[in-house]
């Protein structure tokens, strides 16, 4: 296949739909996030807070210009499977607020200083979820 079956554009320019980010830690572990993303002038443009004094290794793969590969993608089979992958080097660009916006279709207030959990190893996750079942 040369071309891909859906309009590539309007999947992205799609309300509500967030990109996964992949990078790779300053001590070479996996990092992954979801973040909220806008096209244009070329390029997929993510907005993040700075992270204040522990900045995420998303932000330092920018300030680096270290690659970091996207996907953004729809899985519900049978009628609609949609997936775009992307791989390239990230900067930080200064902030244009006319440019960062959120594409969800409904505010999300709660999720400005919601914590953030992490685990180093897997095992820490299914601790979690036994205890909660």
């Amino acid at each position: 296949m040369d071309n891909p079956s859906f309009d590539v554009l309007s999947f992205l320019d799609e309300p509500g739909r967030p990109a996964s980010i992949a990078t790779v830690t300053d001590k070479g572990h996996p990092a992954l996030a979801t973040m909220w993303f806008s096209v244009g002038d070329d390029r997929l443009w993510f907005h993040t807070p700075d992270g204040g004094d522990h900045s995420s290794p998303f932000l330092r793969a920018a300030a680096d210009n270290r690659e970091v590969a996207v996907m953004i993608a729809t899985f519900d089979p049978p009628d609609d499977v949609r997936q775009v992958r992307v791989t390239g080097p990230a900067r930080l660009e200064a902030r244009d607020d006319g440019r960062v916006r959120a594409p969800w279709p409904w505010p999300t207030p709660e999720l400005k200083n919601s914590p953030t959990f992490r685990w180093s190893e897997p095992a820490r996750l299914f601790e979690l979820l036994n205890r909660t079942h």
